[in-house]
């Protein structure tokens, strides 16, 4: 049975041209979405974008939360700093609708988790954070706020439970798709629509975007029941047939024109665990193009692992002098081709087993501008706003 869940997050980011659209330029997110084959009379579920700013502490903090269906997910980054913690949210009491328990993960690992214990009210979020062992608290205080030039997303998702044969419910594959759609019609959101598609693997030039997940669904749907008639009767009931292919699409940073997207991966086909990968793509709205590492900077590789080095010794407790195989998969570290950038630096990303273990997850490690300020190309520095930095 499918399910469409067109969930119109109006993302208030900042937009891809600051001057205002004329009103001819712009359209309804039903119309805009509808041209990708979606209906807004299937199962709707309506969300927002918030950016809050304010302080956690007493230091300046910027707050991206996505709210859908009461569901708060994002990160935040204290301004000084810029390395973004990702946040997820759960009901405090269920009889409280307003008040949530949100707790964090740092691209460093740590248990416990930091914890926040707020009341989201009308523009605000006001409450306390607690660190992971409780021995230390400090006031929240947030109020949303956006910056000057907007640029409006949708999401659509689209879920499916794909049983292993007709006339049963269990084993069966769930897939779905989350998919970011830009909601107006200049030419810079027109190429992140269509960035968006290539990231999934379509081609809207020639098949909206509903057609062709559709198309991917029935593909994996025939895989998974042909893997299923290939296994013994008996291995019907196992769990291990419960398969589960997720593709999630956010916004994880929105300024100067850039969009970055994350695209979130997870796979459970069998065996001991799935399997997640985190891709990002920097987007330059403005000039129509996808960003590569050396359009912001002379690259030098050596120079990058010199700074990347000291952060890993230190989240691995791998002594200086000490073989970084004493924990890592090897000596010879290298500058990964995943990254993303932010106001304040670029985070490079090592997949799973690309460097260390499955267990040790996802590894991000953030090279701030300051480091690597004379690497960076002056049109760059000049349009991330680092000519300060650059002078100091």
């Amino acid at each position: 049975m499918s399910k469409y869940a067109l969930v119109f997050l109006l993302f208030v980011l900042a937009g891809c041209n600051s001057e205002e659209q004329p009103a001819n330029e712009t359209s309804e997110p039903e119309e805009l979405i509808a041209e990708e084959g979606f209906q807004a009379s299937d199962d709707v579920i309506q969300g927002m974008y918030k950016r809050y700013i304010g302080t956690i502490a007493g230091m300046p903090v910027v707050v991206n939360l996505t709210d859908v269906d009461a569901k708060y997910n994002g990160d935040y980054y204290y301004e000084k700093i810029g390395i973004p913690i990702s946040i997820y949210s759960y009901h405090r009491d269920e009889d409280a609708a307003n008040e949530f328990v949100f707790s964090e993960y740092p691209p460093e690992h740590k248990d416990p988790l930091d914890k926040w214990y707020v009341t989201i009210q009308g523009d605000s979020i006001v409450g306390i954070w607690v660190n992971g062992d409780s021995s230390k608290s400090f006031p929240i205080q947030l109020k949303e706020e956006y910056a000057e030039g907007i640029m409006r997303f949708g999401i659509v998702s689209v879920e499916e439970s794909l049983p292993y044969k007709e006339g049963v419910t269990d084993p069966a594959a769930e897939v779905s798709y989350t998919v970011i759609l830009p909601l107006d019609r200049s030419e810079g959101a027109s190429f992140v629509r269509s960035v968006v598609a290539q990231t999934i693997g379509c081609d809207t030039s020639t098949e909206n975007m509903q057609d062709c997940i559709q198309q991917k669904i029935e593909v994996y749907k025939n895989m998974y029941r042909q893997t299923m008639t290939d296994l013994d009767a008996d291995m019907d009931n196992s769990p291990m047939n419960n398969w589960e292919e997720s593709i999630n699409l956010s916004v994880v940073y929105n300024a100067n024109d850039i969009v970055v997207l994350d695209r979130g991966h997870y796979e459970y086909s069998g065996g001991a665990h799935g399997n997640y990968s985190n891709d990002y793509t920097n987007i330059d709205a403005r000039n129509q193009k996808v960003m590569k590492l050396a359009d912001m900077m002379h690259v030098d590789s050596a120079r990058i692992v010199q700074i990347i080095t000291p952060q890993l010794r230190k989240r691995f407790n791998i002594k200086k002098g000490q073989s970084l195989r004493a924990y890592l998969f090897s000596d010879e570290l290298y500058v990964p081709g995943n990254y993303y950038i932010n106001h304040k630096g670029i985070t490079f990303s090592y997949g799973l087993y690309e460097i260390a273990s499955y267990a040790d997850g996802i590894i991000e490690v953030f090279v701030p501008y300051n480091e690597i300020m004379d690497l960076l190309h002056p049109d760059f520095i000049k349009r991330m706003g680092l000519e300060v930095v650059a002078k100091n």
